[in-house]
């Protein structure tokens, strides 16, 4: 099938979304807020709000539909620096808990993983990451590049790492040094610490793209204990959740808690919390343990 719609302009957009149902309380700002934010994927935001296709519930006005984007837009910041905050700190355990089993330079040896494809796929990917540090003028890439012969010991490896890279990298250590990470620093067993970080590192990378975390699912489920099955696994709460679970900088996580109930408060008019997971006790969940 061909594509044959033609262009729009910002005002037959509006008019588009007005013939469909959608009330505007105002067009000027209207007009403002399409141009800004786009068409395209303001219409993103308007999934939920219809009763059927292209034609809007009574009563939902654009301002409405504004409101929840702008909620969206700050709670992906938000959840985004939280993330940013917990991959500093895995580097930082994960690579110094190998460095002292391995060595500073173990992580070029595929005997110190599960298993070999993974490895030499991770050292291509790893490969790749230099290349790109070293077109940015990293200056601590160049250092390693010029003085030891592009060899980095693993902290290095892993700050120049991604959280992708990071996920596979724990992923694929030997079952005794990733348990000693996970129950060492996060009382968890080392699978259910490498699907977190597999989760984070996929929420970071919608946060990153600014995609919609409101009323979507991620793409892979959560692990939970018993006591945790209330929570929905795939909503951007889990992320929250696990951040919660694992951020070692009890300050920091209590600056983001705050943030994130003042946030909440701001829309709590317009938005429905269980669109992003948050269940009613949500607060008690995120309170830190004891």
């Amino acid at each position: 099938m061909s594509y044959n719609r033609c262009a729009t302009t910002v005002e037959e957009q509006l008019n588009i979304l007005k013939s469909r149902g959608l009330k505007v309380m105002n067009d000027n700002f209207a007009l403002k807020a399409l141009q800004q934010i786009g068409y395209f994927r303001f219409k993103g935001y308007c999934l939920p709000y219809y009763y059927e296709k292209d034609l809007f519930k009574q009563e939902i006005t654009f301002e409405q539909i504004h409101k929840n984007y702008r909620f969206d837009e700050r709670l992906r910041l938000l959840t985004f620096q939280i993330i940013e905050h917990v991959e500093v700190e895995l580097k930082s355990v994960i690579s110094g808990e190998f460095a002292m089993q391995n060595g500073p330079l173990g992580h070029y040896e595929s005997s110190n993983f599960n298993n070999t494809d993974y490895h030499v796929n991770w050292m291509n990917r790893f490969e790749q990451l230099v290349s790109q540090s070293s077109k940015r003028r990293e200056l601590y890439t160049e250092h390693y590049i010029t003085n030891y012969q592009s060899t980095f010991p693993v902290w290095v490896a892993t700050e120049i790492s991604d959280f992708g890279s990071i996920s596979r990298f724990y992923k694929n250590l030997d079952s005794k040094l990733k348990n000693k990470i996970s129950k060492g620093y996060y009382n968890i067993s080392g699978d259910y610490l490498a699907n977190w970080i597999y989760v984070l590192s996929i929420t970071r990378n919608v946060c990153a793209h600014n995609g919609r975390v409101y009323d979507r699912e991620l793409a892979i489920d959560a692990k939970w204990h018993k006591e945790d099955f209330n929570i929905n696994r795939r909503r951007i709460f889990a992320t929250i959740y696990i951040c919660k679970k694992i951020c070692l900088d009890t300050l920091y996580y209590e600056m983001f808690k705050k943030n994130l109930n003042i946030l909440v408060e701001m829309y709590q008019d317009c938005i429905d919390l269980k669109a992003v997971g948050f269940p009613s006790n949500w607060r008690k969940i995120l309170e830190i343990d004891n």
